[in-house]
């Protein structure tokens, strides 16, 4: 009996053990979202205000810039405008990430064509890839690939991967863009010639705010 009793008792000891241990876990676990919720959703209010912020002034400062350029022949001053651009197509792309980080949940989802989509996104990204020298192919059907979705949020994170892409060929390169449809889904493709991601930063690819890009934000 007694024996039992003790066999019974360090059970019971070892089941208590086990399950303050799980119980531990989970509370650290639970805590921890808790803080990375906290934590986005005060960065995403700082974001949207930023964002909204230099959105103005920075499509002032452009077409001042490129006003300049047209009338200039200053190589000197053609040579500033240059490298004024260049800052403003980085912070359009900080701008863009921003919003589509910050963007609503409550999105309207309607009926949005690929083709118009890609056509924004490109016109978006046009004169910086001009200007580093990047040639741009696409292979889209002009009609016929439609999606539910958010037609201004799909656009922003077509231009954010276009932008990634532009990031990574400094020194000029290829943009490829395809769309297709197999059955109910459609396919988007975008492949660059550039200098791709290193394999060990692959599985943090979709972690908010984790980026190893200089200059970067991770959204």
């Amino acid at each position: 009996v007694w024996i039992s009793t003790s066999v019974s008792s360090l059970i019971l000891t070892i089941l208590l053990f086990s399950i303050m241990i799980y119980s531990n876990r989970l509370i650290h676990q639970q805590f921890t979202a808790l803080i990375e919720q906290l934590r986005i959703s005060t960065i995403t209010k700082m974001a949207s205000s930023i964002a909204q912020s230099m959105s103005s002034p920075l499509s002032i400062i452009r077409m001042a810039a490129n006003q300049t350029l047209k009338e200039n022949s200053s190589p000197v001053i053609n040579e500033t405008m240059d490298e004024i651009l260049v800052e403003i197509d980085r912070f359009d792309s900080w701008v863009n990430e921003l919003q589509t980080f910050t963007s609503d949940e409550s999105n309207t989802y309607t009926a949005t064509d690929i083709a118009e989509v890609i056509k924004v996104s490109l016109e978006f990204i046009h004169d910086r890839a001009e200007r580093i020298g990047i040639k741009v192919f696409k292979t889209i059907p002009d009609s016929g690939l439609q999606v539910r979705a958010d037609p201004t949020l799909l656009t922003q994170v077509i231009i954010s991967l276009l932008t990634n892409a532009l990031d990574a060929m400094p020194q000029g390169g290829q943009l490829i863009l395809e769309a297709s449809s197999s059955g109910s889904e459609i396919l988007i493709r975008i492949s660059d010639t550039g200098f791709g991601i290193p394999e060990e930063h692959l599985e943090h690819l979709f972690d908010p705010l984790v980026t190893h890009k200089t200059g970067g934000l991770g959204i």
